[in-house]
């Protein structure tokens, strides 16, 4: 949409103080909302019923981005119907992911370059106009916050600038709740079984769904400390994960130091041993995270990105503390293991005295 065709509408359209008078009083509700011990959602419900009311718009919706499908899933919203929220999962571009996160808010008309969505989704609900402001991480986006509304629709330089600083917090919040959850998944997993192969699958299912990642792997190294052997493996192919044996000194060789490992661009970097493989995978980025007991390595956490992803310092410490979980699990395998065979010996040695002595 043509901006400049269109004139903004104002809140209070003859007094311009009043105007920014009511993005004050939004961002005084909405600041005061993160500052409350509210969960994820129930925040973000507050803060969407405070949008609608301050920046006069039909309905305010927070979606997060799922980067395997490619699409944006529902959070939460307010003033749109139950059936809008369960189906309206729309697919993104790669094209509209570079506007997002170049160009910032994107405010359109719904008529028939519909850019996010279909026209049929919005008609239902009687919308007329789409704002929608990315939620940004550096430059990894998090998701988008979409407002709607039922006649044209154009946001002030005041409301832009109110929504721009909604949009910051609201990302940290998102991302907050997604760390969060996916530790007390981890942590929750490793404390439900003993049986190794089961822990260590359910913890790369939940890092590469709750991350929303192409794929995670973990590998354990052998005896000799030469082969990365696969334990566990979630997202990716079944010709990349066969690929050939994964040597210790010739893929990512630093974890064997003890340190956290970036590869920016896979295609690119020659720390891999199998970097034709990665390029037909289809992997932007690998972050390898060292796992140790008693500060000796045992293997490697991987995760791996559909594009080139700076791992921010949260990111990175979010899967240091998922290492050490899976650590934890392996330490208590092999403790449990131990103890169970001197058990099974003990009874063994036990029943054949027995048997010796009726």
């Amino acid at each position: 949409m043509d901006n400049r065709s269109h004139q903004p509408e104002f809140l209070f359209p003859d007094n311009k103080s009043q105007n920014c008078l009511g993005c004050l009083l939004l961002f005084k509700k909405v600041m005061a909302a993160f500052n409350s011990p509210m969960d994820m959602q129930e925040l973000l419900k507050t803060v969407c019923t405070a949008i609608t009311s301050h920046i006069s718009v039909k309905a305010c919706q927070f979606l997060i981005y799922n980067s395997t499908h490619m699409r944006l899933e529902n959070i939460t919203g307010y003033g749109f119907c139950t059936s809008f929220a369960e189906t309206f999962q729309p697919d993104v571009t790669h094209d509209f992911l570079d506007i997002l996160k170049t160009a910032g808010i994107q405010q359109q008309e719904i008529t028939k370059d519909i850019r996010l969505g279909t026209k049929a989704a919005y008609d239902r609900e009687g919308f007329k106009s789409l704002v929608t402001i990315p939620l940004c991480r550096s430059i990894q986006l998090v998701g988008v916050l979409n407002l709607y509304d039922n006649k044209i629709r154009v946001l002030n330089q005041c409301e832009i600038e109110t929504m721009k600083t909604i949009s910051e917090f609201s990302a940290n919040v998102i991302l907050a709740w997604i760390f969060n959850t996916t530790l007390r998944e981890v942590t929750q997993v490793v404390h439900s079984s003993l049986d190794l192969d089961e822990v260590l699958t359910s913890v790369v299912k939940v890092v590469t769904e709750k991350l929303r990642v192409k794929g995670t792997t973990i590998r354990l190294l052998d005896p000799n400390q030469e082969i990365f052997h696969l334990k566990a493996a979630f997202g990716l192919s079944q010709g990349y994960l066969n690929k050939g044996p994964v040597m210790a000194k010739k893929s990512i060789s630093e974890v064997l130091n003890g340190q956290c490992v970036l590869i920016y661009d896979a295609a690119k970097d020659d720390r891999l041993q199998y970097p034709e493989a990665a390029i037909k995978e289809g992997i932007g980025s690998i972050l390898s995270i060292p796992l140790m007991i008693y500060k000796k390595i045992i293997g490697d956490l991987r995760i791996y990105t559909h594009k080139p992803h700076e791992f921010s310092e949260s990111e990175i410490n979010l899967m240091m503390a998922v290492g050490e979980q899976c650590a934890l699990a392996i330490r208590d395998a092999g403790m449990y293991t131990g103890i169970k065979k001197k058990y099974d010996d003990l009874m063994s040695d036990f029943h054949q005295w027995f048997d010796v002595n009726p």
